[in-house]
This record gives structure tokens, sequence and C-alpha cells, in this order.
């Protein structure tokens, strides 16, 4: 159906498809009432995603409910997955089916991810503010982790068997266009060195002041030592200016650079030594005409360098979001800067391993104001400057301002190759050009409010112009 050529990938006839798309993520231990709820709004919510020029869909789920108990499956939470990606066929549009997890498990609160039957060996803990502090400093999520990569107790053979159950299950589905093995794949060991190393950087490049935060984690601090670090951390900011002149600093493309330069020797090893492995033997269970999906490392995010060997069928699905994300400084302080800095690492690591990228999450949302969509067209405008597909977290698609942006003209299918191709927002205008040396089938446009459009093509260059 779909195959990789290049940086490119193509359909079967050998035109080169762009995707875009919106996640969809169940984050649950067991599937509820107000999750099956959800099927009777399919037909609504598929309308929209087809208003939308939504072709592609990541459906995400957890290992926890799907296998509550060891070997014993919930057929009916299959049941209700299977009938969202008919729903999707229906609709001529692709899924990519996504085993989610954050923190690794739900005794982390706002975790999610491994059942409880493979997480005995973990005590429940509580961050202090925000989701993601448990990659920070819990000891014991970083033990998750470890333990995972490690086999302990056979945990990461039993997930791989359950990877067995989820392809033989979507084995029929046309429109599963492939397989993304585990959502943000966190290092072995290293994780509370790099978050030190990160925020004893940042505060060098906004402060001029050299800080270590790794001494507030001694002697076995996590909630305390973090709570101490924050708050040592904030007075060297107060000192030297505040807060806003701080995060001005760190609106750098530079400055943000030199937080992150040098941290892949902490990453590098476990690319190469557990998370090459894992990806090759997860890609060897599906079927030759599906696309095997990997991410970086979590901390890649952060456009830290990655790297690992590729096969014919694997397609780089990373993710990346400003610094603030999740957090109330969103809508004031993402920066373009910033995240231009994750997308170029991220692009320099797509030409050393030669393979597409689909965009797996980026964007995010803020609870107040719309200065942060202005941030959403810039990154949109760097995809098509590189040609990636993506596929949108939190897809707000009741939000008019939002939807003005994200609803924009794209090429599905282009028969040739993409020389390059641009929307200009404000001005509501779209050029393509491309090279097309075999007329094998007409290129395809999504137009707002008008749908897939097809054109003609000429043997040689290119150029369709349009506004919408």
């Amino acid at each position: 159906m779909f195959y990789k050529d290049g940086l490119a990938i193509r359909d079967e006839y050998g035109r080169q498809c762009i995707f875009k798309g919106v996640n969809v993520c169940i984050k649950k231990d067991h599937f509820n009432y107000f999750v099956y709820r959800m099927e009777k709004k399919f037909d609504k919510m598929f309308a929209e995603y087809v208003e939308n020029g939504i072709n592609i869909i990541r459906l995400g789920f957890n290992w926890s409910a799907l296998e509550p108990e060891k070997n014993c499956f919930d057929e009916r939470a299959f049941g209700f997955l299977k009938k969202f990606v008919s729903t999707a066929q229906d609709n001529n549009i692709y899924v990519l089916l996504d085993v989610h997890q954050d923190l690794y498990c739900s005794k982390f609160r706002f975790g999610d991810g491994a059942p409880s039957w493979a997480t005995k060996d973990y005590p429940r803990k509580r961050p202090v503010a925000i989701w993601a502090e448990g990659y920070f400093y819990f000891k014991d999520v970083q033990r998750a982790f470890n333990d995972f990569w490690r086999n302990k107790n056979n945990v990461q053979t039993d997930f791989s068997e359950f990877w067995d159950k989820i392809v033989l299950e979507f084995k029929g589905f046309d429109n599963v266009i492939g397989y993304d093995f585990l959502n943000e794949p966190m290092i072995t060991d290293y994780s509370n060195k790099i978050f030190c190393r990160i925020a004893s950087n940042g505060l060098k490049e906004g402060t001029n002041e050299e800080f270590c935060a790794e001494n507030y984690f001694k002697n076995g601090r996590e909630r305390r030592g973090f709570i101490r670090m924050f708050f040592a951390f904030m007075y060297r900011v107060n000192k030297h200016g505040g807060l806003k002149k701080f995060l001005n600093k760190l609106d750098s493309y530079e400055a943000f650079g030199n937080a992150v330069k040098g941290l892949e020797k902490y990453t590098e090893g476990f690319n190469r030594e557990y998370y090459q492995p894992f990806v090759d033997s997860m890609a060897d269970k599906i079927d030759d005409d599906k696309l095997a999906f990997f991410e970086h490392n979590y901390y890649s995010n952060l456009g830290i360098p990655f790297e690992i060997q590729t096969k014919d069928n694997y397609i780089y699905s990373p993710h990346a979001y400003d610094l603030f994300i999740d957090s109330p400084l969103y809508n004031d302080y993402s920066s373009n800067s910033r995240i231009k800095y994750i997308i170029d690492s991220i692009r320099k690591n797509q030409l050393k391993m030669n393979v597409p990228v689909v965009m797996g999450e980026w964007g995010g949302s803020a609870h107040n104001g719309h200065k942060w969509v202005e941030h959403i067209d810039y990154i949109y405008s760097q995809f098509e400057k590189y040609q990636w597909s993506s596929i949108y977290w939190n897809y707000r698609i009741h939000d008019k301002k939002f939807t003005s942006v994200i609803n924009r003209p794209y090429p599905c299918a282009v028969c040739g190759n993409i020389i390059e191709y641009s929307t200009d927002n404000n001005g509501r205008s779209f050029r393509l050009e491309y090279d097309c040396q075999e007329n094998t089938a007409p290129t395809v446009i999504y137009v707002p409010n008008k749908g897939y459009i097809e054109f003609e093509n000429k043997i040689g260059r290119n150029i369709i112009t349009l506004n919408y």
C-alpha cells in the first residue's frame, strides 16, 4: 500500500504522500462507560475529521486496558478499537496504532501504560506540580524503565507477546498504515542526570551563573530535592532580573542549543544497546505492507541528537514540543527559536538515518489566549519546508482560530517528487512545485471547504497555486 523511498513515503502509484492527522488517545487502565459511549459519536467525530482534511489518526491505547490480567485480553475493548478503525476506513482515513505510555504506569500519578500485574514492584507516587516530574527525579520510574529494557521478570517479553495479539487483531484492516510500538521511550539510568544538566545549563544561559541541580537530589532526595532545587533556581532567576527577563534570554536558538548540547553522551548507549534491538524485534512482527514507526527517546524531544539503523519499512515518528508545553507559560512564552532548534535537530537525525518523517506528536495548546496559535502556524511552515507529515496532539477542532491555521491545503499525493510547497495562512494562498517524470496518477491536494481535488500532471516541472 505505502512504501519508503529515501526521505519520502509513496503509494502504489509512486506518488509522494503527505499525511495530516490528529491523535486520539484513550489513557485508561480500563475502558469504562464513558469510553464506550464515544462509539455513538463516531459519525460526528469522523465528519469533523473529514471536514478538516484529516487523513490519518494515531490511535493510542494502554497495554493495561487490553491485557488487564496476564494472557487474558479484554475482547470488548479490542472490539471498540476495531469499530473505530472500521469507521475510519469508511471515511478514507488511515490509522496508526500506538501503544501509549507516560511514566510507565498509572501507579505514578498522571501516568499510564503497563498493567498492574506487570508493575507490582513499584510503589505509588505523585509529583509536586506537573505530570512529567516523574521522569526527572522519581527513582522508581527510572527503575521501572530499567527493568523493562533489561527484561526483568520477562516484562519486555510479555509486552512483545501483547504486540503479537495487536498485529493479529488488526491484520484485516487495509487502512492500518502501521504501528508505533511504544510512546516516548524513556532511557535507562541517566534521566535525572539529563534533567539536572538541562536545568543547570539553562540557568547559566539565562543568568550567567553557575548552578549544580544534581546537588539537590543527593542522599536519595526526590520530591524534597525537587522543591529545594526549584526555589534555589528561582532565587537566582529573581536575583538576575526576574522570570520575564530570564525567559526572554532563553528565547534563543543558540541559548537553547547550549542547554542541551553534548547530552547525547547519556542517550547514545540506550539507543544502541536497548532501543535498536527492541525496534528491530517489533518490526519483525508486522507484514511487509505495513510500516514500522519508531520514535526517538523521550529526551530527544528537546533536540538531543538521535540515531538508529533503519530498514526498508521504517518511518521516523518523532515528537516535538516547546519547552513550556503543559504549563501556564505556553501561551506567552512558546518560542519559535527553541522549536526551530528542535526541528532542525530532527532534520539532522532524519538525514543521518535516511528515513521519512511523520511527526507523531506536536503542538499542544494553552488554556489562555491565542498567541500560541501563531506558534503553531510557524511550526507547520517548518513541516512544509521539510515535506514532513504530521499528527497533531490535542486537536481543538471547535476552536475557530486554531482551525483557521491547521485546516490548510496540503499535497496528499503528488505524482513525482515535491520540490517545495508552502502556505501563506494570512493571505490564504498555497503553492506546490513538483517534478513529474512518469504520469501514473493525478496529483491530489486537499483544499479547505472543497475537499480533495485532483490535478492533471505534465512531464517535467509542475506548479500549482490556489487560494482558499
